[in-house]
């Protein structure tokens, strides 16, 4: 009898915690920008989607997103940030291509923000540049609301543009982006990066 109440207990407490039918698809999402070679994992092969997205590890990625590594790792840097290091220095070419291709910016006092979180609405402005929104993304208020009338956010609910941003859900945006037509253009994002859906 009291291993029918333990288990009619777990079976209770099962069914109260909430489910997250989203996170099945962040991992499904992610595993296809893997396949893409746009997001790779660790040195086991996880993509740790739970984790933070971090501001170098995204530079990276978007890159990778251009189909423009080779071209990022060992382009001249030309961009001195205050927090560039010795420990840091693997980032700095692709930083450097980013500024250059006026895909990211510092996060102000001449610092990059290594090791910092990338916050929802930073990275809403990376896809906005990213789309041909070069204006759009100088208007840091409307940011938010810009990214989700164009339909950046879809399938990414519960975040505040304030909020730091995980693989998973950075994983849903980018492919929300390649869905979206460029500012200007009848073709999509996926069309113009010749990304194969």
């Amino acid at each position: 009898m009291k291993k029918l109440v333990a288990l009619f207990m777990i079976f209770s407490l099962f069914l109260s915690m909430p489910f997250n039918a989203g996170y099945a698809d962040n991992v499904k999402i992610a595993e296809k920008l893997n396949k893409l070679g746009i997001l790779t994992g660790d040195g086991n092969g996880n993509l740790n989607l739970d984790d933070d997205l971090k501001r170098q590890d995204m530079v990276v990625i978007i890159s990778r997103l251009h189909k423009e590594e080779n071209t990022a790792k060992s382009y001249p840097v030309v961009n001195k940030f205050d927090d560039f290091t010795q420990e840091n220095s693997y980032y700095q070419s692709y930083i450097s291509w980013a500024v250059n291709k006026k895909l990211i910016e510092g996060v102000g006092n001449n610092k990059f923000g290594f090791d910092d979180a990338v916050t929802v609405k930073q990275f809403q402005t990376v896809l906005l540049r990213a789309l041909g929104y070069t204006e759009e993304a100088k208007l840091s208020d409307s940011i938010p609301d810009i990214a989700k009338k164009i339909g950046l956010m879809e399938g990414v609910s519960g975040l505040s543009y304030k909020d730091n941003l995980t693989r998973g859900d950075m994983a849903v945006m980018i492919y929300n982006a390649l869905n979206i037509r460029a500012k200007g253009s009848p073709l999509k994002l996926s069309e113009i990066l010749k990304v194969d859906l």
